[in-house]
Formats: structure tokens, sequence, C-alpha cells
């Protein structure tokens, strides 16, 4: 009696598994070309992006950035000591969460900040030949800000990042 019991337990545990892999595969063969599809759609669209970002790029090509974001401890900062002191041609990208404060294409902007880096602000950021460069003064300014740094080094900093900037030929 327990072996027939046995060998009936044992067949009906198989039929659940085969039924239960049966059943995953036929599910698996549904989504799959949903998956797919989705897939090369995702590819199609990011390849568009990619490519209308890297014609934007070109045609803003040599044009400077300073970003800075409306964090508290530093904002009234920037504001300050900093954009006072920045010649016109250094054009303000102000973040305020996702959004970016700027009379230049937001998406690609967004699309630049989020490939920085480091992936730090404050900074400076030059459109080169394709690139974004970027020199952050993030842990400069946050030394200034908490008085670790005199602010006329600081302000010294600014002005040899911007220096470095406009003589750098590179992406860093």
């Amino acid at each position: 009696m327990k072996k027939w019991i046995n060998k009936v337990l044992t067949i009906v545990l198989i039929i659940i598994i085969s039924v239960t892999v049966c059943c995953f595969l036929l599910l698996l063969a549904i989504i799959y070309p949903f998956y797919y599809l989705a897939t090369i759609s995702q590819r199609k669209r990011f390849k568009e992006l990619h490519e209308a970002y890297q014609s934007y790029l070109q045609e803003i090509d040599g044009t400077e950035f300073f970003c800075y974001t409306n964090r508290k401890t530093s904002q009234s900062f920037v504001e300050e000591y900093i954009l006072p002191k920045l010649d016109k041609n250094i054009n303000m990208l102000f973040l305020e969460g996702w959004r970016v404060h700027s009379n230049f294409n937001e998406k690609f902007l967004l699309y630049a900040l989020y490939n920085l880096k480091p992936k730090t602000v404050p900074c400076f950021m030059k459109v080169k030949e394709g690139n974004i460069i970027s020199l952050s003064l993030h842990d400069e300014l946050y030394a200034a800000v908490s008085g670790r740094v005199k602010l006329e080094d600081f302000l010294s900093t600014v002005d040899s990042k911007i220096l470095e900037l406009r003589e750098t030929k590179k992406r860093i």
C-alpha cells in the first residue's frame, strides 16, 4: 500500500512540475516577443536621442556653462560670490531638482548632466568637439562655505578652473 501511495505522489508531483514548467514556457513564449519589440523600440529612441544630442552639441560647440543647484547650503553663496565674477560668455544652468533653468534645450542639458563624470555640481562645463568637458567646484565650494578655505583662495580657484576649462582639449 505504501509503495502505491509513493508512486501516486511521485506521479502527481511530476504532473504538477510539468504543468508549471509548461505554463511558464507558454507565458514566456507569449511575453518575449513584446519584450523584444519594446527593447528594439527603446534602442531606436535612445539612438535617435543620442544622434539629436550629438547634433545639438555640434550646434553649441564652444559654449561654456556654469551649473549650480538650489541646495540651501550653497545657492546664496554661489549667487553672491561666483555669479557676479563670471564673464558674460559663461551661461548659467540653474538646477532645481531635475528641472534646468536655462535658455538652452532642457532635454539635452539633462542628458549631458546625467552623463557627467564626476556627477558633482557646481561645475563649469564646456562643449568641445561633441563632448562635454566638466570641471567640478563641489569640494572647493563646500570648503569655502564651511570656512575651511578663505574666500580669496576660493575665488582664485574659480579663476583657475575657468582658465583650465578654456585650455582643456579632451573630455574629462
